[in-house]
């Protein structure tokens, strides 16, 4: 999978998992992200849209990087892919380590 589908793809998959997390848990008096108190605002740093406390997402990732004979590249998550390929490229891999700012919305 490239870098950005799965950066998206994680982030959509995180945010989904809180708001499912969010409604099932109120049926038990439990709060999933609940607003920030009075000391972790003075702590803390709060989002644009709302008065969630800004979290970070952190990604540490196996990357490669391929070129092609053609001169195309692309950038990926390391995994294991299947299928022949009968064109030439090399392969190089290595870590990208990066964090992504996000507010959750406060459930009430």
């Amino acid at each position: 999978m490239e870098l950005d589908k799965f950066v998206a793809k994680t982030l959509t998959m995180i945010s989904r998992g809180v708001q499912e997390a969010q409604n099932e848990c109120e049926q038990y008096g439990v709060i999933v992200n609940d607003s920030p108190n009075t000391l972790a605002r003075e702590q803390g740093m709060y989002g644009s849209n709302n008065d969630a406390l800004i979290q970070k997402v952190e990604f540490d990732i196996a990357i490669t990087t391929e070129d092609s004979t053609n001169g195309e590249g692309k950038i990926s998550v390391l995994g294991i892919k299947g299928g022949v390929n009968n064109k030439s490229k090399d392969t190089y891999s290595s870590r990208v380590k990066f964090s992504i700012p996000i507010t959750f919305s406060i459930n009430s």
